[in-house]
């Protein structure tokens, strides 16, 4: 991944998408919402296999915390659920994607890092 400058800036800005998302007026241009979805549904993609990777490592509560946001982020990226407006849809990936990044940037003391395929085997269970 980039350096750590972009990746703060990555983070900035998803954080401001979110904010948006979240807290603003809904947006009523179908198209403008179909957009930001994507981005959003972008963020998830990419967040949610960062924070399967790092919950093998959280501790306690954060580790419990972590598996309900990862179940939460299989669930969003199953599909919108049924009768759901697209402004419902914007609500629950950001709903997921606020959850994802916090966990990521706040995770608590970590134990040291165990191999990849014994952590890869653990997060298998949880999807």
């Amino acid at each position: 991944m980039g350096t750590e400058q972009e990746r703060d800036e990555s983070t900035g800005t998803m954080r401001d998408v979110l904010q948006r998302a979240l807290w603003s007026p809904p947006l009523r241009d179908a198209d403008e919402l179909r957009t930001m979805i994507a981005a959003v549904e972008g963020y998830v993609r990419r967040l949610g296999p960062r924070l399967a990777d790092l919950a093998p490592r959280m501790r306690g509560e954060r580790q419990a915390t972590a598996l309900v946001v990862l179940r939460h982020v299989d669930d969003v990226l199953s599909g919108p659920t049924e009768g759901s407006t697209l402004a419902d849809r914007l609500h629950d990936l950001s709903v997921v994607a606020r959850s994802t990044l916090t966990m990521l940037e706040h995770p608590g003391p970590l134990e040291k890092p165990r191999s990849t395929a014994r952590a890869r085997d653990w997060s298998h269970g949880i999807r």
